[in-house]
């Protein structure tokens, strides 16, 4: 399933916008660079010095952060998960580089544990599949919830300190299965 971001233009036909299609094209890109991201952010890590490298990796950032918002879907598949986890947890270590302020300002005002919740089939959650994408409304979450015929809603708390990446569409919140707290789980297909 393609989840990219469409609009659409004056004849009412969906379109894709230019930003998403390009950020959509070779996404190997990102097989490429997260060693060398990995790389760069643990070497600076350990030495506490920020460098020339490092200030760099805020475009691969940018450009992994737009691929992203424009299609998960699509760059998982693409790189597996495996890649997209490393990257999001490396530029996490260095959120205060490669973050848009935007992004930290939405972050730092929410509450230190933040109730998200995510729609996923039965399936996904017996399999405990990795599920990144969550949201601060419930009804976003229901809604992909009902693209499932087992769909089930999770409620769970996460540490704002866990908190991988925040997306404007959908009010979503970007982070590991592991790191949230399943609270409750509503299954309405019953």
């Amino acid at each position: 399933m393609k989840n990219y971001i469409q609009t659409q233009d004056t004849n009412g036909n969906f379109v894709t916008p230019e930003l998403v299609a390009e950020s959509l094209l070779n996404l190997e890109r990102f097989h490429n660079i997260h060693m060398e991201v990995k790389r760069i952010v643990e070497e600076t890590l350990e030495t506490r010095q920020m460098s020339d490298e490092l200030a760099g990796i805020k475009d691969y950032a940018d450009d992994f952060y737009t691929t992203w918002f424009a299609s998960s879907t699509e760059l998982i598949d693409a790189v597996g998960i495996k890649v997209v986890i490393d990257l999001f947890e490396a530029f996490h270590k260095v959120y205060v580089v490669v973050w848009d302020h935007w992004m930290m300002d939405i972050i730092e005002d929410l509450a230190e544990n933040v109730v998200i919740y995510r729609g996923e089939s039965r399936a996904q959650f017996e399999q405990n599949a990795s599920g990144l994408s969550w949201s601060l409304h419930e009804g976003t979450a229901k809604a992909f919830k009902d693209k499932h015929e087992d769909g089930i809603l999770l409620r769970g708390l996460v540490a704002k300190k866990d908190i991988w990446a925040f997306g404007l569409d959908e009010s979503e919140i970007v982070t590991h299965r592991s790191l949230v707290d399943i609270q409750v789980i509503t299954d309405f297909s019953c």
